[in-house]
């Protein structure tokens, strides 16, 4: 298994090179940079679509939190466009859930196209570019240091200013209709816990992720059950393994975890910069976070200032605590 594993990390390491290869050749192509992390082609803005799809199909790159960053303007932009979502992995259903997703053999009408900056690395990214239905295409990559705002209020200004649209930033109570998780039998305070990241994995050898053990022990004292959750492939570590009360790894579906976040019951996020601390942030709870950390101080900056807080709402930054 151990063999395998490194195998899997090394294509992973491998395909990032290639598509950072591929981001670099598609802006250098499609090289107009209409707004901080977007470029476009040279097709006119001014044909956008009534219909935009978002092409989140490449869910080994386009990563859970990469995918909901995006969620409060395709929420908005449901309302008065028609939105349609690519994508086959775990996050599938959670769009299917909102009446969003779509297959791409079904992508027969004129469309706007959002798609990740090293889109020509994939075949059906390129056919979709070079549909003649496709009326303009964005390109995203947000490792754009001018980015000042939490990543889900820039992303809305971006919209805003393409298809002169005016947001509300703060999604309403109510705006996804979650699931009742009364069948999951858990009575009393909790803490949400997870340890597993996937993109830059290789920075969180560099931590001491010990550190987790401390604070579960604290929970547990303080008599809060501690839930685990993620996939079934979501590692646990043998030290942290016997605080879990609740072993919710590939029993929950993507909607059902933001039910498990939004419930009064819940009190913290324990775990990494990943896409469940975006969750958090949206559902207001406060994440207590091992921030894997960037390789450089502007990067570092970025990731504190926007992408780390991709899903607050409003002001309410604090939210997260990192671990020291």
């Amino acid at each position: 298994m151990g063999g395998l594993q490194f195998m899997i990390d090394f294509y992973y390491i491998y395909q990032k090179i290639i598509n950072i290869f591929f981001k670099k050749l598609s802006i250098s192509t499609y090289s107009w940079k209409v707004y901080p992390g977007f470029w476009t082609s040279k097709r006119s803005v001014s044909s956008a679509s009534d219909c935009i799809v978002f092409d989140f199909s490449n869910d080994r790159m386009v990563h859970i939190g990469d995918q909901l960053f995006f969620l409060y303007s395709i929420l908005s932009l449901s309302k008065i466009k028609n939105v349609y979502i690519l994508n086959k992995g775990f996050v599938a259903p959670f769009w299917s859930e909102l009446g969003l997703l779509i297959g791409e053999d079904r992508v027969n009408f004129p469309f706007d196209l959002i798609t990740p900056a090293y889109a020509v690395s994939g075949s059906s990214n390129f056919q979709l570019l070079n549909s003649n239905n496709c009326k303009a295409a964005f390109f995203y990559d947000f490792n754009d240091g001018t980015i000042q705002k939490p990543l889900g209020q820039h992303i809305c200004s971006f919209f805003n200013d393409i298809y002169d649209l005016k947001y509300n930033y703060t999604i309403k109570d109510g705006e996804i209709n979650l699931p009742s998780i009364s069948h999951l039998g858990i009575n009393g305070k909790y803490i949400i816990f997870n340890e597993t990241i996937n993109s830059g994995f290789f920075r969180k050898l560099l931590l001491d992720t010990d550190v987790f053990a401390s604070y579960l022990s604290k929970f547990r004292r303080q008599g809060f059950k501690i839930i685990l959750i993620g996939s079934d492939k979501d590692f646990v570590s043998k030290k942290n393994e016997n605080f879990i009360d609740f072993d919710l790894r590939g029993r929950v579906s993507l909607i059902e975890i933001f039910a498990l976040f939004n419930s009064s019951q819940c009190i913290y996020y324990l775990g990494f910069d990943n896409a469940f601390m975006h969750i958090s942030c949206y559902s207001k709870k406060k994440s207590i976070i091992l921030f894997r950390g960037r390789f450089t101080k502007s990067a570092r900056n970025l990731h504190y200032r926007s992408i780390n807080v991709a899903l607050c709402r409003g002001s309410d930054v604090q939210q997260i605590n990192y671990i020291k």
